[in-house]
């Protein structure tokens, strides 16, 4: 079968290799370089290792990264650490590693509201059917469990720094897919993470070496100007019009909805979209550490950040010359004029003020270098009955399969899970 796959990222290269693997004709179109969310840059004065553009770690039930991690002979260079977690909150930083600290927490509220919140995230970790939380708003959850103080003081601030203004219609079926399989990668003696010696890129590179090994061909550059649905479906880029067996669509749903040609009787472009939330991180090179934490969300919504991770307090400074690497963190919304388009160099001054505040040591000479990265598909806007949203693997259009992160609700954004996905997809449909 001769098969087109749209977009390079984990999605996509996993299709990509598995279709190529069961000796289909396999063309694997993207606008850029492959790796999506997952790609890297070379560090600089070290050919050999790469940064994340957009901070990554798997976990330790992560087991489809695990099994191709150790099948391209990269198993060695996994690395299993430990982590420490913090809030930012009236203008500090808390603890935030167990049960002791969240008691600890005073801006949550009174004890009976640290009690509640501790029994209802244990509800969460111990609950294994998530569909009955679909239909129910996060704030109504803890309202429903007698917890909506804490909800106000904690949750909330913590979705409007990932939603924006679409945080009171999320359903607490995210907050399952955020808290339930994390839960079982804490141990007794804390939480274990998994980084990759050198950078993900590492292993982004080995798949698509396999993939081209297995006799696909990659396009990369290569932007899809257009998809027409049919029995012989048709991929339009700048250089030519392809006609395939079927089309596979792994990017985002939106640009599908946009690139559609065609569209079949009822299809309604704009209620067939899903909308997707940006992210802009901004990556400072420096000196000296800041903290001790490696992730520290920030529910303080005058400060200028949604979250800091500081990777060298994962991933030793030794692995990059003994500099230390600080992502500063905003989701937002696509079209979010405060971050749209904006260099290091502003969004530095945008971020000083709250880092000076949150971090006492601060200073500017401590910077050795700026990166900044956008992307505008950092993860779909998860709104009420999102469910019903996802379309399936095939049936919705003729010829074109869809394949990506919307499904893998209600995880947010997981490599893991992206990755079993398309595996699922590609045993689904291809036997």
């Amino acid at each position: 079968m001769r098969v087109a796959v749209v977009g390079g990222g984990v999605s996509g290269l996993t299709v990509a290799l598995e279709l190529a693997r069961r000796h289909h004709e396999v063309f694997l179109y993207e606008r850029g370089r492959v790796g999506g969310l997952a790609m890297g840059f070379k560090y600089p004065g070290f050919p050999d290792i790469y940064l994340d553009k957009f901070y990554h770690h798997i976990f330790t039930t992560d087991n489809e990264v695990v099994r191709l991690v150790e099948q391209f002979g990269l198993a060695n260079d996994l690395m299993w650490l430990p982590s420490r977690t913090g809030l930012i909150a009236e203008g500090r930083i808390w603890p935030l590693g167990g049960a002791l600290d969240l008691m600890r927490f005073a801006p949550l509220g009174k004890l009976w509201q640290w009690f509640l919140m501790g029994f209802n995230l244990l509800h969460l970790r111990r609950m294994d059917d998530w569909h009955s939380l679909d239909g129910l708003r996060c704030r109504e959850f803890f309202e429903l469990r007698k917890n909506l103080v804490g909800y106000r003081n904690l949750w909330e601030p913590l979705l409007k720094r990932k939603f924006a203004d679409s945080y009171d219609d999320i359903p607490a079926a995210f907050l399952w897919g955020r808290i339930h399989p994390r839960s079982r990668s804490r141990g007794k003696d804390g939480e274990l993470l998994g980084y990759l010696r050198g950078g993900f890129q590492r292993f982004l590179d080995r798949m698509t070496q396999a993939f081209c090994e297995a006799g696909g061909t990659l396009h990369t550059g290569c932007p899809v100007l257009g998809v027409t649905q049919g029995s012989n479906p048709k991929v339009e880029t700048k250089q030519s019009t392809q006609m395939f067996d079927r089309i596979v669509w792994t990017a985002s749903l939106d640009r599908l909805v946009r690139c559609l040609q065609n569209s079949p009787a009822g299809f309604n472009k704009k209620e067939q979209a899903i909308d997707y939330m940006g992210v802009t991180q901004l990556i400072l090179i420096l000196k000296r550490r800041q903290s001790v934490y490696y992730w520290l969300n920030c529910i303080d919504l005058d400060m200028s950040f949604g979250g800091i991770i500081e990777h060298t307090n994962l991933v030793s400074p030794e692995h990059y010359g003994g500099e230390h690497i600080l992502y500063i963190v905003n989701y937002h919304r696509q079209d979010d004029s405060a971050f749209l388009g904006k260099p290091a160099s502003v969004l530095l001054d945008m971020h000083l003020p709250s880092l000076e505040q949150v971090f006492s040591e601060f200073r500017v000479d401590d910077i050795l270098r700026l990166y900044c990265f956008h992307d505008q598909h950092s993860s779909p806007l998860y709104n009420l009955g999102f469910v019903e949203r996802i379309p399936p693997y095939h049936g919705w259009l003729e010829g074109i399969d869809f394949c990506g992160m919307p499904q893998v609700y209600p995880i947010d954004r997981s490599m893991n899970y992206c990755i079993a996905n398309a595996l699922h997809y590609a045993r689904e449909r291809y036997g």
